[in-house]
């Protein structure tokens, strides 16, 4: 049995574009990949160069050992950070006396008030998603 003519040409036809839909296809997404890919090395260098910062010193501050330095300079920098510590542990109690002050100033009414406006809010959220589902 013989297959006519025509039908081989068909199947020539159909073999030549599907392999030039193939490789346009790989020439596209290619080329897509490659322009994504850029974007993600500029993205990424961009960051690289904002963390090392060239403003820094060439030698740090720190680079000599503090059991080589001289003992003035190593209590001048303990002190130093110390005072920073209390200073920071200072601002830390103000700020929670102050809360603590601001909470202690509500009465009993006003706290009252406070829990049925949180709860009327809470319902109305509830009933809003029970009508979204």
């Amino acid at each position: 049995m013989m297959v006519p003519a025509w039908v081989w040409a068909l199947l020539w036809i159909f073999f030549f574009v599907c392999l030039g839909y193939g490789v346009y296809f790989v020439i596209r997404h290619g080329l897509s990949a490659g322009r994504k890919v850029g974007k993600t090395g500029s993205v990424i260098s961009e960051r690289v160069t904002r963390l090392s910062d060239t403003n820094l010193p060439e030698t740090p501050e720190d680079s000599v050992p503090f059991f080589i330095r001289p003992l003035w300079e190593v209590s001048d920098r303990y002190t130093t950070v110390r005072t920073e510590i209390e200073e920071r542990k200072t601002q830390r109690k103000h700020k929670r006396a102050l809360i603590r002050q601001r909470w202690d100033s509500y009465t009993l009414t006003d706290l009252e008030t406070l829990e049925n406006s949180l709860e009327t809010s809470a319902s109305i959220s509830d009933s809003r998603a029970q009508d979204v589902q």
